[in-house]
């Protein structure tokens, strides 16, 4: 039987709302520490977010080991425990490869993948669209189509991406790239049978606005509880805390970016990106910034990052802890080095 023929999944199991794509965190000797992952997803599951991400770019997938990403797989589903689907990130340069390491992960409990591919080269549309639909089939997983992945290489044009979401087998879009509203909007009468995620956090109210289901973003872990809050003003219709609260938590991505903005500066940098503006880049190191907020939170994981992956920077920790503290997320006597 052909692969055209074949039941492609349904969208049933992936999540709408809040889904933080995860941090890998690391023991003294850069080994996997799987206790904190474990505590890590407890904390989230309390907060009451509404799926969870792995092996995202920003969990530093690109510096495991493969017989490492089973037991991770296995860790986060074991702790969310069925209380909310669990997303597995994937980004294999071959279609083989792409298929075995999507059926582990349907093994392991997941309910759903985030694709991207990391070919450096153009594939023709064709060749693309069957390496995908090969993946859904085989797999028997709904997938997301990670357009915005700092993995991926997807050359495509946004009619190319159109016909991928039609006929590749795709279920989601994640959009998170310089213009991620601009980005969705091409693609939001498709919002009916294609579930439409943005990854900027910020941009959530005007994203679900255009009928997006919600934000996967590895920055949430670190206010999953106000996250949900917000998504949950934007799906009632009350906007003005919806914007309200983006735009207070907006300065936590500025800060992990290594700049910190007053509230003012804030408002304008969301007003030029809801404008379809570019999203301003900044160079940092973001992954061992995130596990920096956390430990901060109080969740028992280090900012230990795997080499070459530069650690924290001292000007990052001040501004992490100064935007924690300016939002009542941790105490004054937090100490400044965790």
């Amino acid at each position: 039987m052909g692969l055209g023929n074949m039941e492609i999944p349904g969208n049933d199991t992936l999540p709408h709302g809040i889904i933080p794509s995860l941090p890998t965190p690391f023991d003294q000797d850069c080994s996997i520490d799987l206790d904190g992952l474990t505590a890590l997803v407890e904390h989230q599951i309390r907060a009451g977010v509404h799926g969870l991400a792995v092996l995202c770019a920003m969990g530093e997938v690109q510096y495991l080991l493969r017989e490492e990403r089973g037991p991770i797989i296995e860790t986060v589903v074991k702790a969310a425990g069925g209380k909310v689907p669990v997303l597995v990130g994937l980004n294999a340069a071959s279609t083989r490869q792409a298929i075995m390491q999507g059926t582990e992960a349907g093994e392991l409990g997941a309910t759903g993948l985030l694709v991207s591919t990391a070919s450096a080269h153009k594939i023709p549309l064709p060749t693309l669209m069957a390496h995908f639909r090969a993946i859904a089939v085989e797999t028997g997983l709904p997938m997301i189509l990670d357009r915005s992945s700092a993995l991926a290489r997807l050359h495509a044009s946004d009619d190319e991406v159109g016909r991928l979401l039609d006929s590749a087998g795709f279920k989601g879009l994640r959009e998170a790239r310089s213009r991620p509203l601009q980005d969705l909007k091409v693609h939001a009468k498709r919002s009916d049978r294609i579930l439409l995620y943005v990854g900027n956090y910020t941009l959530l109210p005007d994203a679900m606005a255009l009928g997006a289901a919600g934000t996967i973003c590895p920055v949430l872990s670190l206010f999953p509880e106000e996250a949900v809050t917000m998504y949950d003003a934007a799906r009632e219709g009350d906007n003005i805390v919806a914007h309200q609260l983006a735009t207070q938590l907006a300065p936590i991505m500025l800060a992990l970016f290594g700049k910190r903005f007053n509230q003012t500066i804030t408002r304008h940098l969301l007003s030029v990106v809801r404008a379809g503006m570019p999203i301003p880049r900044v160079n940092e190191p973001v992954m061992s910034a995130i596990k920096y907020g956390l430990a901060l939170r109080g969740v028992p994981i280090t900012p230990r990052v795997r080499k070459p992956l530069p650690e924290v920077n001292a000007r990052q920790r001040a501004r992490i802890r100064a935007e924690l503290l300016r939002l009542g997320l941790i105490k004054e006597d937090v100490p400044q080095y965790a």
